[in-house]
């Protein structure tokens, strides 16, 4: 673990985290400046900034830097309808979650098979099973080689397919019936494709990076109301 914050630097996406009524609320933006402690934040969601990020609250600020994906402690010093100001200590511990994030996304991505005997192109769908800003998992009635090539295309909400070039890490086979510790069913073929990508742009990269950050929150809200129901189940029960 560093012992300081990592480095941050102008245009950096970063997710904006604050705990409140048992809830996690994030709010995506990208750094605008940097100040010696303090990053001005500028929001890349479409709402405003949450009531929740009010200024003196303790936040935890995700950021992407080419060493990995850190979370550090912050406060807020200053804020408005679209931009905060949080102040990190040179002497917080960050977090280093992973080299990226991966989330479950879910969703079915559209890819080209390259055979590199004939120079022609397969095309198949998969369903996401994972995804980051460095690979995919995917799960696909397709047999293909380790190294093989792979073009993706992956449907982002309200903006243009995100389209990358990877390469086939070893795909696991199981028969169908079989349990994978990845998939809780067998509706979607016999092997699991781990495809690491070998050439994305980085706006490309801050684009699926973004999405990241989105499906982490819908998992954060997903949790929260599957808590809600248990939560609601239990008191139904207590009162009968």
């Amino acid at each position: 673990m560093p012992a300081t914050r990592p480095p941050f630097a102008t245009r950096q996406p970063v997710l904006l985290e604050v705990g409140a009524a048992g809830q996690l609320i994030g709010w995506r933006a990208a750094i605008e400046t940097v100040d010696g402690d303090c990053l001005v934040l500028a929001g890349s969601d479409a709402g405003p900034l949450p009531k929740e990020f009010r200024r003196g609250a303790h936040v935890a600020v995700t950021a992407i830097t080419r060493s990995g994906v850190y979370t550090s402690d912050a406060v807020v010093v200053e804020r408005s309808p679209r931009k905060v100001t949080v102040d990190v200590p040179h002497d917080a511990e960050p977090v280093q979650r992973r080299r990226y994030v991966r989330v479950d996304a879910g969703g079915l991505m559209s890819c080209l098979l390259l055979d590199e005997r004939t120079n022609t192109f397969t095309p198949f769908e998969a369903r996401v099973h994972d995804i980051g800003g460095g690979g995919v998992a995917l799960a696909a009635d397709v047999i293909a080689p380790r190294g093989a090539i792979v073009v993706c295309s992956l449907a982002v909400p309200g903006e243009r397919p995100l389209v990358t070039l990877g390469r086939l890490l070893e795909p696991i086979h199981r028969r169908r019936g079989d349990p994978h510790p990845a998939f809780d069913d067998d509706r979607h073929g016999d092997y699991v494709l781990r495809v690491q990508f070998s050439a994305m742009s980085q706006g490309d990269r801050e684009r699926l990076i973004r999405f990241v950050f989105a499906c982490m929150r819908a998992g954060h809200a997903n949790a929260e109301a599957r808590e809600q129901a248990r939560a609601g189940a239990h008191d139904g029960d207590h009162n009968d």
